[in-house]
């Protein structure tokens, strides 16, 4: 593994932003916590600064922290919308929790760390990267699924969300050790270079249906979608929205990642899942 270097951190500036918007944000929830507005425009401006440095960001791709991730045209283009769909869920956010009597800080800081999980999705070029990625985003996602927790029907949802979740996790995280017995490889790029012959093996084929399943669950695709109405409709009016746009097009990003961009350009047909 290579050292951290300056430029893996200028060609990420946005997911650098956010991420430590993310952690300002939360220090100075824990000293402002009867004053939830300072998070609310920390956080919008945090969100500005990364869209910004989403759009003037690099266009060709360049790998970055020892190949983990990879920074270009794809990752920014979805940056962009991640953080338009956080800066406008946060921007309705204040008067609804206003009117619910429930507006805290910490709410803020919950939508911050699941759009950079989102965006490490984007930028993913390992597996690992794709899996760290949907869990931080997931788990945020949970909670604020249940943000109002004196709502029976904001508890509901969040539970059910939960549980389907660690189940499709399950699927995700089997599929992926089937990818890698198969190919010896986490790195979207070292499993590109063999996807060809890999697609031979009964166990990779195994892995790449489990990884499409998990991911099938995270953008709600038929017959994985049934979770979807009664989450959407239980959980906090700004959440939904920011669920049923930022969450889907982090799952569509893993899709493309790994089915597309690795698969099929690596000489399998596995597009077609798509």
């Amino acid at each position: 593994m290579g050292m951290i270097g300056f430029s893996d951190l200028i060609n990420n500036l946005s997911l650098m932003a956010v991420a430590v918007t993310s952690v300002v944000a939360l220090l100075v929830e824990a000293r402002t916590k009867e004053h939830p507005l300072f998070s609310w425009s920390v956080s919008l401006v945090g969100l500005a600064v990364g869209a910004l440095c989403a759009v003037f960001g690099p266009v060709s791709e360049v790998p970055a922290f020892s190949g983990m991730i990879v920074s270009g045209s794809f990752s920014h283009f979805f940056n962009l919308i991640f953080c338009t769909s956080a800066f406008l869920s946060i921007l309705l956010s204040r008067q609804y929790f206003e009117r619910q009597q429930n507006h805290r800080g910490e709410y803020y800081c919950l939508i911050l760390f699941a759009t950079v999980g989102m965006m490490l999705i984007a930028s993913a070029n390992d597996l690992i990267m794709v899996f760290l990625g949907i869990e931080l985003m997931s788990i945020c996602l949970y909670i604020l699924a249940g943000f109002l927790r004196t709502r029976g029907s904001s508890n509901e949802s969040a539970l059910k969300y939960f549980l389907l979740g660690a189940f499709a996790t399950g699927f995700l995280l089997y599929g992926i050790a089937l990818v890698y017995g198969s190919t010896g490889s986490t790195n979207l790029s070292a499993i590109g270079a063999v996807a060809g012959y890999a697609t031979k093996q009964v166990f990779f084929l195994l892995g790449a249906g489990f990884i499409a399943i998990g991911l099938a669950f995270k953008v709600a695709a038929v017959p994985f979608h049934m979770w979807a109405p009664d989450v959407y409709e239980g959980a906090p009016t700004p959440v939904t929205a920011f669920m049923s746009t930022g969450a889907k097009a982090a799952g569509f990003a893993a899709f493309i990642t790994v089915f597309i961009r690795t698969l099929h350009s690596g000489g399998s047909d596995m597009s077609g899942i798509i």
